[in-house]
């Protein structure tokens, strides 16, 4: 049995315990339904922007000139391993940033949706105005 048929297996399984437990309305397969496209749709416009991506870098050639231009520099191999450690915390510190921070901050979007958020009647706006002093220290 492949991975993908264990699945599909489970999920037949999953489906039908829920059926008969009376927790799987056809309101609820509706939303699974939907929510699943909207994910897989997702997925597949992110790997669509990585297949463009390496695109432009195979057609720039940019890592080609960017490694000659490594070794044309008698760099240790110490300092290139230092100066690729620091441009990854430097790429994370960004990455975090860009996710907390309005209008279009992804962790600010999917804070509201935790169940305990919305038990604690927790808003956009507040999230977004508690989001101001981290970007702020940032």
């Amino acid at each position: 049995m492949t991975p993908t048929e264990g699945a599909a297996v489970g999920v037949a399984g999953t489906g039908v315990i829920a059926f008969i437990s009376g927790n799987l309305s056809w309101t609820v397969f509706k939303e699974s339904i939907i929510n699943t496209a909207v994910n897989t749709a997702m997925i597949f416009i992110i790997l669509l922007g990585a297949g463009l991506y390496n695109g432009f870098l195979a057609l720039s050639q940019v890592p080609q000139e960017l490694s000659s231009f490594v070794v044309s520099q008698d760099f240790s191999p110490m300092m290139v391993f230092a100066v690729i450690i620091w441009f990854g915390i430097l790429v994370l510190i960004v990455v975090e940033v860009g996710l907390i921070t309005p209008p279009v901050g992804m962790n600010l979007f999917i804070i509201p949706r935790h169940k305990k958020a919305r038990v604690a009647k927790v808003t956009r706006a507040l999230i977004f105005m508690s989001s101001v002093p981290n970007c702020l220290v940032w």
